[in-house]
């Protein structure tokens, strides 16, 4: 005579510590790529918003820009704790935001002026009008 009960037994406890495994391992995996948004707003030393500034995560790609308002929104991995805030004609800034969900950046104007620029064409000399 065939025992069945057994057998659905050893099943089932298979199926339940594949489950738990799997389980476990999406824990540890979800941990591991867990993300926090990070929000604020980019101004000048005047306290305009800056729209169009560039907000990246130094040293990779991850990054944002600013919209009409100077606001933008940043996912950042746990790891990531600082951001590198740019705009041509002003100072780029490094910022720890570690612990932060919302911050305000101001950039300082640059001292430097870009020089004059005179195109010719086909290598034709012009004077500076």
């Amino acid at each position: 005579m065939r025992q069945y009960g057994n057998h659905q037994n050893l099943q089932f406890m298979q199926y339940t510590k594949f489950n738990l495994l799997l389980v476990f391992f999406l824990l540890i995996s979800s941990a591991g790529f867990a993300q926090k948004t990070l929000t604020g707003v980019v101004f000048d030393s005047s306290g305009n918003t800056l729209p169009g500034a560039t907000v990246v995560v130094p040293g990779t790609t991850t990054g944002a820009t600013t919209n009409i308002d100077g606001e933008f929104s940043l996912e950042l991995r746990e790891d990531q704790n600082q951001i590198e805030v740019s705009f041509i004609g002003y100072l780029p800034e490094i910022i720890n935001v570690e612990g932060l969900d919302y911050i305000e950046v101001v950039l300082m104007e640059s001292i430097e002026q870009l020089q004059e620029v005179i195109v010719t064409a086909l290598g034709i000399k012009r004077d500076a009008k």
